[in-house]
């Protein structure tokens, strides 16, 4: 993509690559599944096991569902009363209730053997260089191997509970 590219000349290239040649901005679905289905490669200390190695066709690409499942509850309760004849009180009650729970699943392997879950952009993006913690999505589980189906990457839930009371006090004039 044009955004990974600082070269001003070579951002311009690729800029007009993609806005002249309609090929260019098709997914070469092809491509990806040849470059998993040979990347035979070696994991050690698989599912963060001393000693153990998962061997095959590492993904390099996947397809991968980003979920987010929320729930969401709004109650109200609405009080009107007259105290006498000339005063009126309206209050009210209201509950919201909101829960999230976001996360990944890995969908497709796209011909590979199994993906682990790490982070792999966290060299170029960060800088971090021979820290291989830092690497790892999830630091309880770390060379976690992965199979479609599976959950993985960020995994966290929102939860609000909100409550609000009003109320009015007022006179009322009647004839």
């Amino acid at each position: 993509m044009p955004s990974f590219v600082e070269d001003p000349d070579l951002n311009r290239q690729i800029s007009d690559l993609y806005v002249f040649d309609e090929g260019a901005r098709q997914v070469n679905w092809d491509l990806f599944y040849d470059i998993n289905r040979n990347s035979f490669d070696s994991l050690q200390n698989a599912d963060g096991v001393a000693g153990s190695t998962a061997s095959g066709n590492w993904s390099r690409y996947i397809v991968e569902q980003r979920r987010y499942d929320s729930q969401k509850a709004n109650a109200n309760v609405v009080l009107n009363a007259e105290a006498t004849d000339f005063l009126a009180i309206d209050g009210g009650l209201t509950y919201q209730f909101y829960n999230s729970r976001n996360f990944k699943v890995l969908e497709d392997l796209l011909g590979g053997d199994f993906y682990v879950d790490i982070n792999r952009f966290v060299e170029r993006d960060s800088g971090i260089v021979g820290d291989p913690n830092s690497f790892q999505n999830d630091l309880n589980n770390p060379n976690r191997v992965l199979q479609e189906g599976d959950e993985f990457g960020y995994d966290y839930e929102a939860m609000i509970h909100r409550v609000r009371l009003g109320h009015n006090c007022g006179l009322v004039f009647q004839k």
